[in-house]
Formats: structure tokens, sequence, C-alpha cells
């Protein structure tokens, strides 16, 4: 427990001096090799904190801290996941992995994340104030969203969207940073200022308000839909299909399915496709024109550009990153 405490008063450390704009020297918490590997990042820019941690607990583990500066954050899990408790009401709230997740902490108010042993966990963060938050948001958020924001007085999630095959990207390239020293930081300044607008601008674009008037029915018909969708990556229902089977008409199957989830029956099917084939290029040697065949492609050209154009680099390339990393937990960022 005192090594626990330890390493949750660096990060405090690092993140509060910053919040409250004093200069950081080293802006890297290193977690005790007792409790596991890993280590807390902190990098600066614009009014904006950004942290990144990867770590993997030897045990299962509760790490508690209190905040000291009332503040806005954008997180996302990129890998394991954790649980959330407040200390004042006992809630909880599960990070799951591949959500993104929009929240306020007030000044004061203790948390406690319990996190699995074992698991290897990587997340970014970042932290503004609301009046930075508001800045930011001029222009694109609505009405509702806004409102939200101006209105939270206690520790509160605001919302949860999944994490999309763009900001996958851009994270991936954070992570696999192929530069040292002064060359690194520069580059991890170019992500994150690439990585805040695209998160916010989701979040923005999922909390539009619905145009077409959903039924329950409708709703679960639509959930339905989705569900026969991914059942199999081949051969994939047509539209035609998919709405005689759900007992929807095909215009509000398709207008109904981009409401209610963002995106369209063409691009879910190609997101569940692309990431089956990203886990399987990571975590197998099945041959590229295997993972082709098992996504639906039945030309494997096809399959490569469809995947470059989804994650800006082809299967090998990938499968190449991911040997040279050896699926290593990065000490620093």
């Amino acid at each position: 427990m005192d090594l626990a405490n330890t390493y949750v008063q660096a990060m405090e450390s690092l993140f509060y001096d910053a919040f409250a704009g004093e200069s950081v020297s080293d802006p890297v918490a290193t977690m005790p090799s007792e409790m596991g590997d890993g280590a807390y990042s902190l990098h600066t820019a614009h009014g904006v904190q950004f942290s990144y941690s990867a770590f993997k607990l030897h045990e299962d583990s509760r790490l508690s801290g209190v905040s000291q500066a009332a503040h806005f954050f954008v997180s996302v899990m990129e890998s394991g996941s954790t649980q959330m408790e407040r200390a004042d009401t006992g809630e909880t709230f599960q990070l799951r992995r591949n959500r993104v997740y929009l929240g306020f902490q007030q000044s004061g108010e203790e948390i406690t994340s319990v996190m699995r042993g074992g698991e290897t966990l990587r997340s970014l963060s970042f932290f503004m104030s609301r009046a930075r938050l508001c800045e930011l948001l001029a222009g694109i958020a609505n009405a509702q969203l806004m409102e939200a924001i101006r209105a939270a007085e206690k520790s509160v999630f605001l919302r949860e969207i999944p994490m999309s095959p763009k900001a996958r990207y851009v994270i991936h390239k954070f992570v696999q940073n192929p530069y040292q020293g002064e060359l690194r930081n520069i580059y991890n300044s170019s992500v994150i200022h690439e990585l805040l607008p695209l998160l916010l601008q989701e979040f923005c674009d999922a909390d539009k308000p619905e145009q077409l008037p959903l039924s329950q029915r409708d709703r679960e018909a639509l959930t339905q839909a989705r569900g026969l969708l991914l059942t199999s990556l081949q051969p994939p229902p047509t539209i035609a299909t998919l709405s005689r089977q759900v007992g929807l008409n095909q215009n509000k199957l398709k207008n109904g399915f981009k409401q209610m989830f963002g995106t369209t029956i063409f691009q879910t099917l190609t997101t569940w496709r692309m990431e089956y084939a990203f886990e399987a290029l990571k975590t197998s040697e099945t041959p590229i024109d295997n993972i082709a065949l098992e996504t639906g492609y039945e030309n494997v050209s096809n399959f490569i550009r469809a995947f470059k154009r989804h994650f800006g680099m082809t299967p090998g390339q990938l499968r190449r990153a991911c040997r040279d990393e050896g699926q290593s937990l990065p000490s620093q960022q």
C-alpha cells in the first residue's frame, strides 16, 4: 500500500503542478518494480494536459487519489479496463477497452481505480478547465452538450462513445513513436494536436439530436439488424435481406441505423472486418491471404487496399511494427 500511495502521489504531483502552470522538469512517474511494470507520462500544450499510462500490475490493486483541482477530462481506454469508485457515494463506473469518455471531476473528491493484476492497461487522457473546454467546443457543440458542461458540479461521466478507427490509428502512431529525445516530444505533440480535436468532434457528432422518430420497436429492430450484420464476417447479408429479417423498410433501416449507431451499415461491416483483421495480424502468425479470406475478401489486393484506407498502413506494415515492438510495454512516452 505504501508503494501504491507513493506512486499515486508522484502522478498527482506531475498532474497538478502542470495544471497550475508550474514547470515540470521530468514529466514521467515510473511504477515501482515491486508493483508492476510501466509508467505515467505527462505532456502540456495550449492549456491542455495530456497523460499516457501504460502498465501491468503484478496483483489486483486499488489506487486512490484526491482531486486537487476541478477539471474536465477526455479519456480513452486503448487496452485493458478499470473500475472507478467514488468514495463519498460508493458509485462505480467501468472504463472499458476501445471506449472514449468525457467527464468532470470536482475538487477534493477521492476516486479509487480498481485494476486487475496481469492485465496490460494503456489509457490516454486530456485534462482541461471548464473555460478551456468551452473554448474548444465553441461553434461545434450543440446547446444540450454545452449546458451539461456548464452545469457539471459533482464528478460525473457526461458522454461515452466507441473509439473510432481513425482515433485508434492516431493512438497507434503515438504508442509507436519511433523517435528519441526532442524529436520524440515534437512527434508526440503533433499526434496530441491531431487526437484531441478528433475526439471532441466525434463527441459532438454523436450528440446530435435525432432526426427520425424511432419507436422502441424500431430501436429493437435496428439493434437486431446490427447483431445479424456482425454474426458472420462472410457472406454479409444484403440491405434487402436485413430489411426482411428485422421487419423494417430499407429507408428506415439505412437512415435509422446511421442515426442510432452513428455510422452506416457498410461502414459498420467494414469496421468489424478491419478490427478482426487488426487483432489477427497483431496476435497470430496467420498468413495475410488467409486473414483476407476470413474477413470476407476473396481478393487479397482489395483487402490490403481496404486495410490501408482504414488504418493508414498495410497489413504487412502493421505486422512488422508489432514484431519490432515485440508487444513490449513501453516504459515511458
